[in-house]
């Protein structure tokens, strides 16, 4: 498994690829500029990181275009907060919550199914005080479709860095 984002699963195997691409990262800083004789300015605190990414979906690969936009549409009308999981670990070590999303180059078979699409994803760091559960995908079944993935027993309380 090449990672997660909440439920969506990055996996490549000889039935399904399901990957992401054009990964990019933008931080910055809040600042105040005081004016005196010279201007002044003077740093406050830093701004939530952001990062977008590009998810392909498409049926002949085993990536339902529907589903991943059930998910998407789920986390970014409910304000969930949620993982981004790379190897293993938490991308930069943060959650984040799904600001936007967008559908494009839509493919629509002669029945009327959508058959690709790709969803252009802006996350933004999570600087709120809720605690997240990290989900983690507890088997495949043989049609390469995950079971409903199961929570921890141990919550990860990520501002103190204990359990709950």
């Amino acid at each position: 498994m090449i990672g997660s984002l909440g439920e969506i699963i990055f996996i490549v195997s000889s039935k399904k690829a399901s990957t992401f691409n054009n990964l990019s990262e933008s931080n910055s800083g809040k600042w105040e500029t005081h004016t005196t004789k010279k201007q002044e300015q003077e740093f406050i605190s830093s701004e939530l990181s952001k990062c977008t990414i590009t998810i392909p979906t498409n049926l002949r690969v085993g990536t339902s275009p529907d589903k991943t936009y059930e998910l998407l549409d789920n986390y970014c009308s409910t304000g969930e907060v949620i993982n981004f999981i790379l190897g293993g670990k938490k991308f930069r070590n943060k959650s984040y919550i799904l600001r936007d999303f967008k559908t494009t180059d839509k493919q629509i078979n002669n029945i009327g199914q959508i058959i690709s699409a790709d969803y252009e994803i802006q996350l933004e760091e999570y600087g709120g005080d809720r605690k997240v559960n990290i989900i983690v995908p507890t088997s495949i079944k043989s049609n390469n479709t995950y079971k409903k993935s199961e929570p921890r027993k141990n919550n990860i309380d990520y501002k103190t860095g204990g359990t709950y």
